[in-house]
């Protein structure tokens, strides 16, 4: 029989509660890319050369609005729209994560660097490929709980 997850990844309990802003903030660095750009640059010794350079950066806040210091993993999930990739592309990726420690009431900042985050493994032309159309970022404490998200359009 096979077995079955009843919690998504990184579920816990604690002690305090954490907020979000319902804005998550997108950057796609150099602005919208002309449509040449969803190819790689080259080769280079090691593999492709563009495949760890920062292409978008998502910032999202958490706050710990409870009464106790706790930890939280703030969690960064990216969809690629699915009428421009192959079937079977996931609906949501995770992307990113990082976990922190806050005191009660305390703020932060999370910043995510997304680099061939954007982008799905064409087998036809054996390269990475970023999609046309919009992708979607969304943040939360797990994949059941995304708390705030953004569409943005990497290539024009």
């Amino acid at each position: 029989m096979k077995a079955v997850g009843h919690f998504e990844f990184d579920f816990g309990l604690s002690y305090t509660e954490f907020d979000t802003g319902n804005v998550l903030d997108v950057n796609v660095v150099g602005g919208p890319l002309p449509p040449f750009a969803n190819k790689s640059m080259g080769i280079a010794p090691g593999g492709l050369r563009d495949l760890w350079t920062t292409s978008a950066v998502a910032t999202v806040g958490i706050t710990n609005s409870g009464n106790r210091t706790g930890f939280a993993v703030m969690q960064l999930y990216i969809s690629l729209p699915q009428d421009t990739t192959p079937a079977g592309t996931p609906v949501k990726i995770l992307r990113g994560f990082e976990k922190v420690c806050l005191e009660p009431g305390e703020s932060k900042q999370l910043n995510f660097e997304s680099t061939r985050d954007l982008s799905y493994w064409n087998v036809e032309e054996q390269q990475w490929v970023i999609p046309t159309g919009s992708l979607t970022f969304k943040a939360g404490f797990g994949s059941r709980d995304l708390r705030s998200q953004k569409k943005i359009v990497v290539l024009q």
